[in-house]
Parts: C-alpha cells; structure tokens; sequence
C-alpha cells in the first residue's frame, strides 16, 4: 500500500546542457521531464511509445530506472477500493492502465513491465509490509500483502517501491494523499527491511537477512523516520510493557540533529499530547517519557515536528 510541473522552457534548458557536463545521474532532469508528460497513457502500447522515447534521452542506467519509477508512481493512484490484502484483483497491466488506479501489484507489475522494455533485468517481490498501527497486534507473520520491485543495474541489486513511493494512505485506507517519497528509489536494504519482508530472504539484499520474529517485533515505522536519517532507535520492540507513571527512555541516533519530540495518541485522546526537547547524550538524542495511562493503546511519535515516524504498541498496568 502507499503510503511532488515545469515549464517548457525549463525542459529546453534542462535537456541542452553542454556535452560532457555531466559525471552522474542527475534524477532532477528526469523527474522535471516525468513532470512535463502531460499526455494520458491509456494502453501498453502507448506505453511502449513512452518508454521508447526516454530511452533514446537518458542513457545512464541509474536516469531510465528513475524515469521508469517517477512515471509509475506519478501516473497511478491507489485504489483504496480493491485493497484485499495488499493485493489486487486479477487484473492485466492494460486494465491498470485504463482504469489509472491499482493497488501494489499493479504498480509492482507496471514497474517490471517498464524496466524490462527499457532493458533491464528486473523482479516483482511478494511479502509482507508493516503499514498501520494495527499491525503491531500481529503476533505471526501474515500472508503476504505488499509487493514491490528489485531491478539489476551496473551488476548491482537495487530495491524499489513504487507504491510507497507514491503517496499514503490512512490506516483504514479511506483517504490517500498524493506526495513524491524520494526514499523508496533504491532505499538502502537494511532500512527497507525495517517495513519490508520478503517471502524469499535473499531479496532482502543484506548478508544476515532478519528474521520473520524480529521484524514481528519492531515498531511501525513512517517516512519521517527515514526523512530524519535515523541510524538507531530505542526502545527496540514495538510493543512496550509498563506500569503507569513508569518511566520509557526513547532513544535516537540520527544524521542529522534532532531538537524536538512528540508523543501522543489517537486512539486514547485523555492520554493528551506531549511536547519536548531531546537531551544530547553519547551516540544520539534522548527523551524520557512517563506512561499515563493503564491499558492497551498506541503512542506516535514525532521527531522535529515531522509527521508520525514511529507508532508504539502500549500495554500498561
């Protein structure tokens, strides 16, 4: 499930850079050109005449993976409406096409379709997503429910996830919000693991692939967790058990300095919200809050003002 247009003028100068300017791909160019593509795409056809077209303007591998990804995540739009476990209904690529919405593995098998016309050697992966705070119930590994893509480029495996990558949606999946998520192009695997696990381990692309108990166990985790370049988080499990008036150290190391936290909760309002500063401490940023409440409920997290990048599980006495 899911979870940003210029002018002519801007294209003309964008494409007529001097020759050998350029050392790298610049995903700027191709996501102003995506951006510039005005004309429905209704059939695979029209497609092909698409991709034919970026093919003959981005010549580095890393520029037509981008195009394929950007188009993909700019041209559909989740279908809250046909989401049945994270899977859709059996429906070809031209119907997803036609109808310009599907749920992931419309986008999973669109973006296969794509890199594969633009000559890359690319896989559709199955498994399972943590999306929602619901998901911190779980206590095995559901069937699968989310799908996204693995493509080959310069002999290297590279993660992607058109879906994510093209908005989000609420938990209950009745309101998505279109937004451009960076992240999800080539996200480094071991973050890309903390909400995604494959049926087949090795397309975790890491050399000790977690295990389906640990990932159980984690938190539920939003783009402003990535956004923050968080390198490690405590506590650790998802779900925290204290008493009331107990004491939860959060702990963050990150990137970039983090100043502020919120927490609160939006199933439990009488929890209340609560606003604070980090302390600096050896290796991160550290926040202790007290528990409220008894119960069993969830607590968001904050960082910096953010929206929610962390969802915790509470179950206290």
């Amino acid at each position: 499930m899911p979870r940003r247009s210029f002018s002519l003028c801007l294209l003309v100068l964008l494409f007529n850079w001097k020759a050998g300017a350029q050392t790298g791909p610049d995903y700027y160019k191709v996501d102003a050109y995506v951006s510039g593509l005005h004309q429905q795409v209704r059939s695979l056809y029209a497609l092909d005449s698409v991709l034919a077209e970026a093919d003959r303007i981005f010549k580095i591998p890393e520029e037509r993976v981008r195009f394929a990804f950007r188009w993909v995540a700019a041209n559909l739009e989740y279908d809250c409406r046909e989401e049945s476990g994270g899977s859709s209904p059996a429906s070809s690529l031209e119907d997803v096409l036609k109808n310009g919405k599907s749920t992931c593995s419309g986008y999973s098998g669109l973006m296969n379709y794509a890199l594969k016309k633009l000559g890359f050697e690319s896989v559709a992966i199955r498994g399972v997503a943590k999306t929602a705070k619901r998901d911190l119930h779980w206590e095995k590994l559901p069937r699968p429910n989310h799908s996204w893509n693995a493509v080959r480029v310069n002999s290297t495996w590279k993660l992607l996830d058109a879906t994510w990558a093209s908005g989000e949606a609420s938990d209950n999946c009745d309101t998505v919000i279109r937004a451009f998520s960076p992240f999800y192009f080539f996200p480094e695997p071991r973050l890309l693991a903390l909400s995604h696990f494959p049926m087949d381990s090795s397309w975790q692309l890491i050399d000790d692939p977690v295990d389906s108990l640990t990932f159980l166990q984690w938190p539920v985790f939003h783009d402003p967790f990535y956004e923050m370049l968080v390198t490690s988080f405590t506590p650790g499990t998802g779900t925290i058990r204290a008493k009331k008036n107990e004491g939860v150290r959060f702990r963050f190391s990150s990137g970039v300095p983090l100043e502020k936290i919120a927490v609160w909760s939006d199933d439990r309002k009488t929890v209340g919200a609560e606003f604070g500063k980090f302390n600096k401490v050896s290796g991160g940023y550290e926040y202790m809050y007290r528990i409220r409440e008894s119960g069993d409920y969830f607590l968001n997290i904050s960082l910096d003002g953010k929206r929610t990048a962390l969802v915790y599980r509470i179950i206290s006495e």
